[in-house]
């Protein structure tokens, strides 16, 4: 048997002299340095030591242990200042993107019992995980319980949920007092909720450095995504991006269409800019009626007394070269000037915006179940809880239209016997939808039906993988079936239908629970529901010496993963998969 590979990750932060790993470590501690810290640099290490535990190792020294099925370093963080932290995920199942089966530990070199004794609960590898100045700030991976949480050197610390309009002017009320861990931590805990400030001032950070490394990039990239939303102050900062060249090429033009977006919002400096840039050409022809009009607009909110002083000398040089009664007119334009509100959405016109995109990508800044008006409707028939598990349910088609219905659907990444459908009335977004969950260790199936004006409609069986939300011919046909009047008065649960007996039983392994169970399908059952679903499944067998099939997997490349099932011959073939010692979960595909 090969042996097991080391698991290992390096940590290596920049030399410190000892007076400066001593003053870092004093400011951490709030008190003065002691013999017991450990210096800043390191390697940090993690190697099985055995079936579920992990041996954590700084410079080869042991610090602690994680008993955990998987676990990988995956974030560092090798800036001067906090290159002594490390994260840590662990998970069950080695299903990282699973927060609910594991957690993150951290790993802060300058204590003296470096691995810290706090779990983080929900902490993931898509996490965002940002480093500030001497504290660590791990976003939460539960977009609506916010569990973001801040590490100051000490202890743990995690926000309380907040409504989202709160964190984001909790978070803007802490940039204002230079707290600007604060800030990040409230500011990712509203981020994912699609609202724009929260993406500005994130943007804001980065691009100034305010308590993390400068990073014009992701500034530009969070700027793009306000202002898609319609953030005009991020459709200003964007287009000083352009005019200097900053992260990316200098393109005048394209900054004075940024202005001109911003300054049509109603944002002081957009307007301003723009003015300048119609005035000296720069960017676009020189006009000077327009440039004088978005003085006129500007002078009365700006705040600087320089950008005062330009605007009154600019409007008083480009008023003399224009006629008395030209001015007069312009200065009447200016005094009628209303700021554009942001397109709204009208349906079924702006379904186009949606249609061929994943429920996960963004149109205008939302996402289709970030729409205000479906989602009200929604959360009348399900729970939060509900939609974030929808959400992360990113295997699926695209969003497409069927009769007079939006249509999306989807399941759990390599896990769809875990599936959703939801129809959507292009007309009057009046809402269907079908929930599909699997409940393995009971052995038992849950589908929901929730539509407005209906009882929502429960059915629980035993395990039956051809009961399904997601691969039907016509789910529009089968959600207005299911929750129809007559459907709805129907007992639930509804009685049970014991699968077809199988000649020969397949097994499958439950890795969280770390045992196997008898199928009630087989590989013929998932190759057909893979084919009913549209797609072209992929089959790969293992044999054994004799040719005697040991497994089969069943798989298909649905949105942007692949999902699959693996079934096994016998239950001793399965249970030597799961007991082996070498055995290490496949990574997230």
């Amino acid at each position: 048997m090969n042996p097991v590979p080391k698991v290992a990750a390096i940590l290596v932060a920049l030399l410190f002299p000892l007076w400066a790993g001593q003053a870092a470590a004093q400011a951490l501690s709030g008190a003065a340095p002691t013999a017991a810290v450990v210096p800043a640099d390191g390697i940090v290490t993690l190697e099985r030591a055995g079936d579920e535990l992990f041996r954590v190792e700084l410079d080869g020294r042991p610090i602690g242990q994680l008993d955990w099925r998987y676990a990988e370093i995956v974030e560092r963080f090798p800036d001067p200042v906090t290159g002594h932290l490390t994260l840590i995920a662990v998970h069950s199942g080695g299903n990282g993107d699973y927060p609910e089966n594991g957690g993150c530990y951290i790993v802060d070199s300058r204590r003296a019992e470096p691995l810290v004794d706090h779990k983080i609960d929900a902490c993931s590898r898509s996490t965002n995980n940002v480093a500030t100045e001497s504290r660590l700030v791990i976003g939460g991976s539960d977009r609506w319980t916010n569990p973001v949480t801040i590490y100051d050197g000490q202890s743990v610390t995690t926000l309380g949920t907040l409504a989202l309009s709160e964190h984001v002017e909790r978070a803007i009320d802490a940039i204002g007092r230079k707290d600007y861990t604060t800030a990040l931590a409230h500011l990712l805990a509203s981020q994912d909720h699609e609202d724009a400030r929260a993406d500005f001032w994130l943007g804001r950070l980065f691009h100034h450095g305010w308590g993390v490394r400068p990073d014009l990039e992701k500034a530009r990239a969070l700027y793009e995504r306000a202002a898609e939303a319609g953030n005009a102050a991020a459709m200003f900062r964007l287009g000083t991006l352009y005019a200097n060249g900053r992260s990316v090429p200098k393109d005048d033009a394209r900054a004075v269409a940024y202005y001109r977006e911003a300054a049509e919002r109603g944002d002081t400096s957009g307007q301003f800019n723009l003015a300048l840039a119609l005035m000296t050409g720069r960017g676009t022809g020189e006009d000077e009626a327009e440039a004088l009009r978005w003085f006129l607009i500007a002078r009365p909110s700006l705040t600087e007394p320089g950008d005062i002083a330009a605007a009154g000398k600019n409007i008083a040089a480009l008023a003399s070269e224009l006629d008395a009664e030209r001015a007069a007119e312009i200065t009447q334009a200016a005094a009628a000037y209303v700021p554009a509100r942001p397109r709204a959405w009208s349906f079924p016109a702006d379904w186009d915006e949606f249609v061929g995109k994943y429920l996960f990508e963004r149109a205008r800044g939302v996402t289709l179940l970030g729409l205000p008006d479906l989602r009200s409707r929604l959360r009348t028939l399900v729970t939060d809880e509900d939609l974030f598990l929808i959400e992360n349910m990113t295997t699926g088609t695209p969003i497409r239209r069927e009769g007079d219905w939006i249509v999306a659907s989807g399941c759990r990444p390599h896990d769809c016997t875990n599936n959703y459908t939801l129809a959507i009335n292009q007309s009057t977004l009046e809402p269907i939808l079908c929930i599909r969950q699997d409940l393995w260790q009971q052995h038992r199936t849950l589908l929901r039906w929730y539509r407005p004006g209906h009882e929502p409609i429960l059915k629980d069986m035993p395990f039956d993988l051809d009961l399904t939300c997601s691969y039907t011919e016509d789910p529009v046909a089968e959600l207005l079936a299911a929750t129809s009047s007559e459907s709805s008065s129907a007992e639930t649960p509804l009685p049970a239908t014991a699968p077809p007996p199988q000649p020969t039983p397949w097994y499958t392994a439950d890795f969280q629970f770390m045992e196997c169970i008898e199928s009630p399908s087989s590989p013929a059952t998932a190759i057909e529901v893979i084919r009913r679903s549209g797609m072209a499944p992929t089959v790969r067998e293992e044999r054994d010496l004799y040719g005697d099939i040991l497994s089969v997997e069943v798989a298909a490349a649905a949105g942007l993963q692949e999902t699959y099932w693996t079934y096994y011959r016998t239950k001793a073939a399965c249970e030597r998969k799961i007991t082996a010692d070498n055995y290490i979960p496949n990574e997230y595909r």
